[in-house]
């Protein structure tokens, strides 16, 4: 490959209010006429964004919202069982400690097996996600991994693999973890996936997947712009309505001619229309992810013999491409005294924006000197640079948390060479984070030492810091919009503060007022035995009613139960503000 002459420009990608940032901290260049994202001059404007108009801002706001009720959610140490609770604010205090009695866990097991091959045992990734009310709750998922052989504790009772699961209803996703090393056909396998119910028993609840005989095989092959077939392409058939995958995972494969392009996957019989998804690979890094334009489905199968092939779907092709370009930049920093420097341990994301028949992906990381070094075979001859397709793409920068630099978005023109004056801009710049300092006090004004800060970024990004004996904080943030928490140590007996949507673009003073607590105790035993469960974790929630009548668990408490199963905590008298 050939280096090519690079053009780039760079332009914020606004997600709040374009403010100036703190002094010495110029930032990634801004375009002057960048305003509001969600722009309002009434509350009707924002009704689609779930929140009211600020007409001094000119720009749409969380709404107020209240919190009535709170939740408990406790959860036994080690994947054992769980329980909820919500009560209303104004009882806590009632009906004395708060009983949590937690179900055992359920056996859960069943065979994984191919009925078209006398119900021999398949092995497989068996996923279990467990459905609650509220998404903050979803616990992490149960997988396990069954076996190319049996068990059996007695006649009739044959099994492959085995789970314990609290009881509730969980979505369950099956996948045959041989189905993308092979090609031949009565090895494919697609993800099976279903909604069960765990319910306390006694005995082992048998839950079976078995793959039947009507499974519908596509085969065909990737073909070139020029009608050559290409090797290394990983493909799949996805669902036309809801965009889930529903085969195996194929490579092309290039060992010899006749195989050279072809593919197989699997499909289940019951499908609708499908698309066909290609990406690439390791062996291909620089092959964009496109879907092929036709839709297909079962009625194309004319013969009727459960495999649709070349001559009823046709080849596959990819379409022609622009050469791929190099880009061979330096990503500087600027710190807060305006030094501007290399920017090292930064991750870069590439994804165009501009070619609506494909999208191109990449990541890259930076060296000690701000040179791009890139990832999977993308990379330049002497190790450095990174390339890409030809078009405009979003890259988003993340410095490490370490550090006075901030995370970013930008936009990169990635072209061929040009005819334009002067040379091509060969550096991006990343600006400096934001100072948010101030005081953690208590309701009557004292300050609150050794309280925890946590900054939480629309994006999902987390800063956290603490208090010092004067209650005093600072702590360095990218620009954005954040809710922040304030949790007060245990000895304190003051509840935890949640503070909805700050926006920090500039050096900002935040004073954190922590409520006075209503204390809630409570002990955890299992339900079975009444035996108290220590060391299990207790997570506390108000639950505030938003705009929409969306319900949003804000965290205010987070503790271990001891020996003796028991737990205190504190709930703000006061919803925050």
């Amino acid at each position: 490959m050939t280096s090519r002459v690079v053009q780039t420009s760079i332009a914020l990608l606004a997600i709040g209010l374009v403010v100036a940032t703190g002094a010495g901290c110029l930032g990634l260049a801004m375009d002057a006429g960048l305003g509001p994202v969600n722009p309002c001059s009434s509350d009707r404007d924002c009704a689609e964004h779930g929140g009211v108009c600020d007409l001094d801002l000119g720009a749409c706001v969380a709404g107020e919202t209240t919190a009535e009720s709170i939740l408990l959610y406790v959860s036994e140490p080690e994947g054992g069982g769980s329980s909820e609770r919500e009560f209303d604010i104004a009882d806590v205090d009632e009906d004395g400690p708060v009983r949590f009695a937690i179900a055992d866990t359920v056996v859960v097991r069943g065979l994984v097996a191919d009925l078209r091959d006398s119900a021999v045992p398949l092995i497989a990734r068996v996923t279990f996600r467990r459905l609650t009310e509220y998404e903050e709750l979803s616990p992490d998922p149960v997988s396990t991994e069954s076996r190319d052989r049996t068990d059996a504790t007695e006649p009739g009772d044959t099994y492959n693999y085995e789970v314990r699961l609290v009881p509730g209803r969980y979505n369950v996703e099956v996948e045959p973890t041989l189905n993308s090393s092979f090609q031949v056909p009565d090895q494919l396998f697609y993800p099976l996936r279903t909604e069960i119910d765990v319910t306390s028993r006694d005995t082992p609840q048998v839950v079976d997947f078995e793959y039947g005989l009507d499974t519908i095989i596509v085969t065909s092959v990737v073909i070139g712009p020029e009608g050559s077939p290409i090797g290394g392409v990983r493909i799949y058939a996805y669902d036309s309505a809801t965009e889930r995958r529903i085969s195996n995972v194929a490579m092309t494969g290039c060992m010899d001619e006749v195989s050279c392009g072809r593919f197989s996957i699997a499909l289940p019989p019951d499908m609708g229309e499908f698309r066909l998804r290609l990406r690439g690979s390791d062996s291909q890094p620089l092959l964009p992810t496109m879907d092929h334009s036709q839709h297909f489905s079962a009625r194309l199968d004319t013969n009727g013999d459960g495999t649709l092939d070349a001559d009823e779907i046709g080849e596959i092709a990819f379409p022609a491409l622009d050469p791929p370009v190099l880009l061979d930049t330096v990503v500087e920093g600027q710190d807060r005294a305006g030094v501007v420097g290399p920017l090292a341990g930064a991750t870069l994301s590439f994804q165009s924006t501009s070619t609506p028949s494909y999208v191109f992906e990449a990541t890259a990381t930076t060296d000690p000197d701000g040179r791009i070094v890139a990832e999977s075979g993308l990379g330049g001859g002497d190790g450095f640079g990174i390339w890409l397709r030809p078009a405009t793409y979003s890259v988003a920068i993340t410095p490490p948390l370490e550090g006075e630099h901030a995370a970013g978005v930008v936009t990169l023109n990635v072209v061929e060479p040009h005819d334009g004056d002067g040379p091509a801009d060969d550096t991006l710049l990343v600006g400096c984070r934001v100072l948010v300092e101030g005081t953690v006090v208590s309701p009557d004004g004292r300050p609150v030492p050794q309280a925890s800060i946590e900054a939480t970024s629309s994006e999902g990004r987390s800063f956290v810091t603490s208090t010092d004996e004067f209650g005093a904080y600072t702590l360095l943030v990218d620009p954005g919009e954040y809710g922040v928490i304030a949790a007060p140590p245990d000895q304190a007996l003051l509840a935890w503060t949640w503070v909805q949507t700050q926006q920090f673009y500039a050096d900002a003073t935040l004073v954190l007022v922590v409520d006075w607590g209503t204390p809630v105790d409570g002990v955890v035993v299992r339900d079975d035995d009444e035996a108290p469960v220590g060391s299990a974790l207790v997570e506390a929630y108000l639950i505030r009613e938003g705009a929409a009548d969306e319900s949003q668990l804000v965290p205010f408490g987070r503790l271990r139960t001891g020996e003796d199963g028991g737990f205190s905590l504190l709930v703000p008298q006061e919803p925050p503000e």
